[in-house]
């Protein structure tokens, strides 16, 4: 099995726009919120919860109701039709928290590492597309921007808190002779493309029947 490779012609390339609201909260301090706190809302609750920096003024994109979280690990989203593994590849969900580190993979080793998988019993896991990605950031949210409730996802990403994430998609901007360029998303909701040979985390996905 081969991970299919979505056609440049299914993202189409938009400049980015400035954020209409901060990700922080309205006086510039960070929300901060504990993993356990987090953690212990999970259950039963409809809204979305960072683990970080929260703006209560932005409405959620990806409220935890719109989604049905699985006890295996994974989550279903049906507005996309997608299945999605709530923690990055490396990392295992203990009591409902992503623990520990995540692998960082070139870009041909994560197309390896979704055709090798079976994880939850399932043999079709792949790369997402950007805009598959995009489907899953958390206006609200920053450092990163996911709903915790969601991709409950930890880790030490540096000062700004952020992760890149592969996507399944090359493109032919700033085409190089000695590596193809592949966009990635940062989960701050950032695209960019970068070398298949850099080492990037991976979350992968799979189409529900």
């Amino acid at each position: 099995m081969t991970s299919a490779i979505v056609p440049d012609t299914f993202w189409q390339f938009v400049p980015m726009q400035p954020r209409k609201s901060s990700p922080y909260d309205m006086s510039g301090n960070l929300a901060r919120l504990s993993v356990c706190a987090a953690a212990s809302l999970i259950a039963g609750y409809s809204g979305a919860t960072c683990l970080n920096n929260e703006n209560t003024s932005v409405p959620e994109s990806t409220p935890t109701s719109s989604h049905i979280v699985h006890p295996d690990g994974t989550l279903t989203a049906p507005a996309t039709g997608l299945m999605w593994k709530r923690c990055l590849e490396g990392q295992t969900l203990v009591d409902g928290v992503c623990n520990g580190a995540p692998t960082f993979f070139t870009w041909p080793d994560a197309l390896d590492a979704a055709d090798a998988t079976s994880f939850a019993g399932h043999g079709d896991w792949r790369l997402p597309n950007p805009k598959e990605l995009l489907s899953i950031i958390e206006d609200r949210c920053a450092a990163p921007g996911l709903n915790f409730n969601l991709f409950p996802i930890t880790g030490d990403f540096g000062v700004f808190g952020t992760f890149g994430m592969w996507t399944a998609t090359p493109t032919a901007l700033f085409a190089q002779d000695t590596y193809y360029l592949i966009w990635i998303l940062f989960s701050d909701g950032v695209v960019f493309a970068t070398s298949d040979l850099q080492e990037i985390p991976l979350l992968l996905v799979r189409d529900l029947p």
